[in-house]
């Protein structure tokens, strides 16, 4: 009898929370077991990152100035070609090839070029964010790390191979192996399946505040990254070793 007044009491709890939030939960495909409570009281024991702008800075005017000069084309053409919003999705999808994204983008420019010349171009925007990997081997032995990345099988290849601290990683999961796009659900539902642990002790962090949110709709705490000071900050109010023994 105690156990049914108890279940009964958290579905009231449960449905008021839900009425309050309805407009947290927008989308059908996300848990509706949302916990209404606040996430700050769960201990962080999983670390799920971004790469792209949180561990390396990705500059993509360099693709367009690089291609501009070699074509004597204006940056915005070579932007609107580049950045065509169908193509590019299709691409981080992994719904085409390497080759065929390449042939698109030369076709649309109307410029015959090799794949190698777009090749050194496309790959040719990263910087790593010293600080944040030096802080990544920090808390590599206390805590269970998952990338959780939109992104290309060129730039993948071309990381795995030249950084060696994605190696730190757990699990990388990438957009162009899924299918999906952050903030869609899937991507936060197989983090959380490969973080094998409550969403609510799962902390995101993203560059992108709509990729932040999908997650907290999911159950996950949140950080938007935006610099490297404001983060740390939040890391050292936030987290308690302690609570991890």
């Amino acid at each position: 009898m105690i156990n049914l007044l108890g279940w009964l009491l958290w579905q009231v709890l449960l449905n008021r929370w839900r009425k309050a939030n309805k407009n947290f939960l927008p989308n059908s495909m996300y848990p509706e077991s949302v916990p209404p409570f606040p996430l700050h009281e769960s201990p962080i024991r999983v670390g799920v990152f971004d790469l792209g702008g949180v561990f390396i800075h990705v500059e993509m005017d360099k693709v367009f100035a690089s291609l501009a000069k070699k074509f004597s084309l204006s940056e915005e053409a070579m932007r609107e070609s580049v950045l065509d919003p169908v193509l590019l999705d299709l691409y981080q999808r992994g719904k085409i090839s390497s080759k065929a994204f390449y042939r698109q983008i030369r076709d649309k420019l109307g410029h015959s070029f090799s794949f190698m010349s777009f090749y050194r171009a496309w790959v040719n925007i990263f910087t790593p964010n010293t600080e944040m990997i030096a802080f990544l081997h920090t808390i590599r032995p206390h805590f269970k790390l998952i990338l959780l990345s939109n992104t290309n099988v060129l730039h993948i290849q071309f990381l795995e191979r030249h950084y060696s601290f994605l190696q730190l990683f757990d699990h990388r999961i990438y957009s162009c192996d899924t299918g999906f796009l952050k903030p869609e659900p899937p991507m936060y539902q197989m983090a959380i399946e490969k973080a094998n642990a409550s969403p609510k002790e799962c902390l995101f962090v993203d560059d992108t505040m709509a990729n932040v949110e999908g997650a907290q709709r999911f159950g996950m705490q949140g950080f938007h990254f935006t610099d490297n000071t404001s983060f740390f900050q939040f890391w050292k109010e936030r987290v308690d070793y302690s609570r991890l023994k």
